[in-house]
């Protein structure tokens, strides 16, 4: 039986690639249905890894988050937002930046309330960082040292996922906005108190290959009368939690019992997903260039976003392969990179 951990690991990593193949232009009913779980699958594993030391060292844990969360979506935005111009001269976007509208966009950034149209799945980043600090206050207000068992959890996890629905669904239809916050914070939150909740269960690190295909059989079928997206309102963020929960378990219990080179492959996915996140939409511009040079197509449909419109779907398998592979090379020639200079300031040092 593989530990949680790696279980856990897979998990991101097939949520991942169906947020890639999401956006590789994949057929409607494919994309309705993933739609359907991974985006709060990730909510969810980000709770299901919530370590219960963080409650007595909450300050140690909004740093981890800082550094984990806010940084990487304002260090990568500020660099894509100075590539922006050089961008538009490639063709990739449309329209160019003034200096107000550089500042203008820093502001965003800083207040991690917009990015550039190249990092839109950085979305996730920002709720992802709302909904973990209002789930570690909100769990260190019901939670009591005497008396702790797994059955208290499990009670607090289920009132505190129960209590962000009601407000994600009353922020969804109040006729005001608050800034920031929003109903998808909330549920954000809900899919992360989820996660908790089912790592408190009793018997919640094994898996089980039919009740996997199961779930996931039941929200294929869903699917086809049913489709929304984190972005559900009204009560339609009750019908889309439950589905999005059914078919997220449905994953878990696939991905813990993936083994072989396979879990290998997938382990290494499941470490890298910032960087997928990062790049992969600016990988999926490499595959429409090369329609665009293949079928004489004009240049400037390289600026449709984030794949090529009005051609076949049949090329969504090559970006959602060169849209996982791209960023992992991207890493991995990063990683090279830094150990060479490394190297050479060392030998300089000793020299």
């Amino acid at each position: 039986m593989q530990n949680f951990d790696t279980r856990i690991s897979v998990t991101k990593a097939l949520c991942i690639i169906l947020m890639v193949v999401g956006h590789s232009g994949c057929p409607q009913a494919i994309n309705d249905f993933f739609g359907l779980i991974r985006m709060p699958c990730f909510f969810f594993v980000s709770g299901f890894l919530l370590k219960e030391k963080y409650l007595n060292t909450m300050m140690t844990f909004f740093k981890r988050r800082i550094k984990g969360l806010w940084w990487p979506f304002v260090k990568w935005s500020v660099i894509f937002l100075l590539l922006h111009n050089v961008l538009t001269s490639l063709h990739i976007y449309n329209n160019s930046y003034t200096l107000t509208d550089m500042a203008y966009k820093l502001f965003h950034i800083v207040t991690m309330t917009g990015s550039e149209q190249l990092l839109g799945g950085y979305w996730f980043l920002k709720e992802l960082l709302y909904a973990s600090v209002i789930s570690i206050i909100a769990l260190k207000l019901l939670h009591t040292i005497p008396n702790r068992n797994a059955g208290k959890d499990v009670h607090n996890g289920i009132i505190l996922c129960l209590v962000s629905l009601v407000f994600a669904y009353i922020l969804s239809i109040i006729p005001f906005k608050i800034p920031t916050i929003g109903s998808r914070t909330l549920l954000s939150a809900a899919c992360y108190f989820a996660g908790y909740t089912f790592h408190k269960l009793p018997n919640s690190n094994k898996s089980n290959l039919w009740k996997g295909i199961l779930y996931l059989l039941m929200v294929y079928i869903i699917s086809f009368y049913y489709t929304n997206s984190m972005s559900a309102t009204d009560y339609d963020i009750f019908i889309y939690f439950s589905i999005a929960m059914i078919g997220t378990v449905g994953v878990i219990n696939l991905a813990g019992l993936i083994k072989g080179s396979m879990l290998k492959v997938l382990n290494y996915v499941g470490s890298k997903t910032l960087y997928i996140l990062t790049f992969h939409f600016l990988a999926l511009k490499l595959v429409s260039l090369s329609i665009i040079l293949i079928k004489d197509l004009p240049i400037t449909k390289l600026s449709d976003f984030p794949t090529i419109s009005g051609i076949s779907t049949n090329y969504w398998t090559i970006y959602s392969l060169v849209g996982v592979i791209v960023p992992l090379l991207i890493w991995e020639f990063s990683e090279y990179l830094q150990t060479r200079v490394k190297t050479v300031f060392l030998k300089k040092k000793t020299t």
